[in-house]
C-alpha cells in the first residue's frame, strides 16, 4: 500500500511537530542517557491506514521524524 497524505506531511514536521491522528505509539520510549546535553528519547509510530512507521526523535543531531524504510 501506498503512504497516505498525513505520512507524506509527517516527513516534513519539525521537531516540535506532533504525530497525526492514526499514528499509534509500538514499543516502549527507549531513553539515551549520558552529559546532560546528550540526554534524548526515541519512539515508534506505526500508521493505522497505511502502515508506515516511524521514530521520533529528540536528539538534535537527528531527524525529528524518520521513516523506516521497507
Amino acid at each position: 500500500m501506498s503512504m497516505c497524505e498525513p505520512c507524506k506531511e509527517q516527513q516534513e514536521k519539525t521537531r516540535r511537530g506532533t504525530p497525526h491522528e492514526n499514528l499509534v505509539e509500538i514499543d516502549d520510549r527507549r531513553l539515551f542517557r549520558g552529559a546532560h546535553a546528550r540526554r534524548y528519547e526515541e519512539q515508534d509510530y506505526r500508521c493505522l491506514v497505511c502502515s508506515s512507521q516511524f521514530t521520533w526523535s529528540s536528539n538534535r543531531n537527528d531527524l525529528a521524524w524518520t521513516l523506516w524504510q521497507k
